[in-house]
């Protein structure tokens, strides 16, 4: 990332933000409750001419009216939804000569945000998407010339990087198309690209704008039946399990899978995001995503890395669990993908500049071992673990709701303790140490009756009275503990062994 440069104001984005939509309230009120949008209105409409000198022939409402509608008139927007006044106009630009911080990178975080306030950033699956690692999937990609499909745009980080790093920014405007459900998040997409294309004219305060509204619009990938293919899919698409699914929109969730072959199992719905995005693809074209790296080893993901393997060569993954570009509690993989190739080699990299391995993935839809060593890529001397125990997931999204009436909170030697992904530690159980959240509820203490879990769940009473291994399913790193009495009762998101 670039060095900060020291800025007439000090605020943070955000906070710079929230102080500009005070002075915004028409465009406020245009924009609903976003105070981003108003902002990337004025940032846009700077690009495009407006000056102090401009404003300072403003002298009453119906000067700035006019003023607005030239500028929006420039690039397809609607400016002057009611007076905005001269003194707010006056403040704006000054306030843009400190706005260069304005970017895809800040405006996708006040996005999540928002999401995280209107609490539907878990159901919409949205994750951020850091520049330098969108940067070296381009790279890798060779995307000049080529059509760009951006199939869950989210606010245009991806298509702000094409566009700016474009020899021609406007051919490369022409050949790029993106969809996203999120209307908002595509209007704020439209914005940034214009501003990126803007900024990369020479002629931006006297040519007009295009009208992308056709190329970034509105659209849902995986149900809307588009026809044309392309030559770079690229993206990071939502990371959305199948409780959150299940929970959010379950007649969706079915009709996806009715149409998608890998939505199978506990599918999230990264899954069927690559399925289409290889069907989108036009062959010798690359698909180019940042996904979970559940796509690696998890069982629900069989069926994905079946397909890759089938119809694409995977020829670059980069593990960025280790980066810390992004959250703690998510661990990505970007990988790129030639549609029709043979399957071959992979070249696998800790990013941003780890080790450097290169493996060849079984084509079963086995698990994919990322620089696993000379031992692990000659494990073939060695037994599986299903050869010698029994593996299993500890519960199923439609068991988990229903045991969740039957936890309580007490300690009692005789009920089976309950533990998740949270209370299972290396090598010990923090059952009465650590706080239990499960589904809405937190409990230090948590059980389940003997009795009712054996009317309810008679094979999962089984499983729970042996001796055996319970793993957790959400850490970075193997993290399991032994339960040598058959004391405890694991809950989603586990795995439990026992002995065959």
């Amino acid at each position: 990332m670039r060095a900060q440069r020291q800025r007439p104001y000090a605020c943070t984005m955000a906070r710079r933000v929230d102080r500009l939509a005070e002075n915004l309230p028409s465009w406020r009120a245009r924009a609903g409750a976003s105070t981003v949008e108003g902002l990337l209105f004025a940032r846009l409409a700077f690009l495009q001419g407006a000056t102090a000198e401009d404003l300072a022939q403003c002298t009453c409402d119906d000067h700035v009216t006019a003023l607005l509608a030239r500028l929006g008139a420039r690039f397809h927007a609607d400016l002057g939804a009611g007076s905005a006044g001269t003194r707010t106009l006056m403040g704006v630009v000054e306030e843009m000569r400190a706005l260069e911080d304005v970017t895809a990178d800040s405006v996708a975080r006040v996005h999540q945000r928002d999401l995280e306030r209107l609490n539907r950033r878990r159901a919409q699956g949205s994750v951020y998407t850091p520049q330098p690692l969108i940067d070296v999937l381009l790279d890798a990609a060779c995307v000049d010339g080529e059509s760009v499909l951006d199939p869950a745009c989210g606010t245009g980080a991806f298509l702000v990087r094409l566009v700016a790093r474009a020899s021609r920014p406007l051919d490369a405007l022409e050949r790029l198309s993106a969809w996203d459900t999120d209307e908002r998040a595509v209007h704020w997409a439209r914005l940034l690209t214009l501003m990126t294309l803007a900024s990369r004219l020479k002629d931006g305060r006297h040519a007009a704008l295009p009208d992308i509204s056709g190329h970034i619009r509105v659209a849902d990938t995986l149900l809307d039946c588009a026809e044309e293919t392309f030559g770079l899919v690229l993206g990071n698409p939502p990371y959305v399990d199948s409780e959150t699914m299940t929970q959010a929109d379950p007649s969706n969730r079915a009709e996806i899978a009715m149409r998608y072959s890998v939505a199978r199992g506990n599918w999230d719905l990264f899954c069927v995001f690559i399925e289409r995005a290889v069907q989108l693809c036009r062959p010798g074209g690359r698909v180019a995503l940042v996904v979970p790296n559940t796509l690696l080893s998890a069982g629900y993901a069989r069926s994905v890395r079946k397909l890759l393997a089938a119809k694409t060569q995977v020829k670059m993954v980069w593990d960025c669990s280790r980066s810390g570009l992004f959250d703690a509690s998510v661990y990505p993989v970007a990988f790129v993908a030639t549609c029709g190739a043979v399957h071959g080699p992979t070249v696998v990299r800790a990013f941003p500049d780890g080790p450097v391995t290169t493996e060849t993935w079984p084509t079963d839809g086995s698990a994919w071992a990322c620089g696993a060593g000379a031992l692990v890529r000659d494990w073939s001397r060695f037994p599986t673990l299903a050869q010698v125990a029994d593996v299993r997931g500890a519960a199923t999204v439609a068991e988990a709701y229903l045991l969740k009436p039957l936890l309580q909170e007490m300690d009692h030697s005789e009920h089976l303790k309950f533990v998740n992904s949270g209370t299972i530690a290396q090598g010990q159980l923090l059952w009465g140490n650590r706080r239990c959240r499960y589904l809405g509820r937190s409990l230090l203490r948590p059980v389940v009756s003997p009795d009712a879990l054996r009317t309810l769940f008679p094979r999962r009473w089984e499983q729970a009275r042996q001796p055996k291994i319970m793993v957790s399913g959400m850490s970075r790193a193997l993290t399991c503990a032994l339960d040598p009495d058959g004391a405890f009762l694991a809950g989603k998101s586990s795995s439990v062994v026992t002995s065959t």
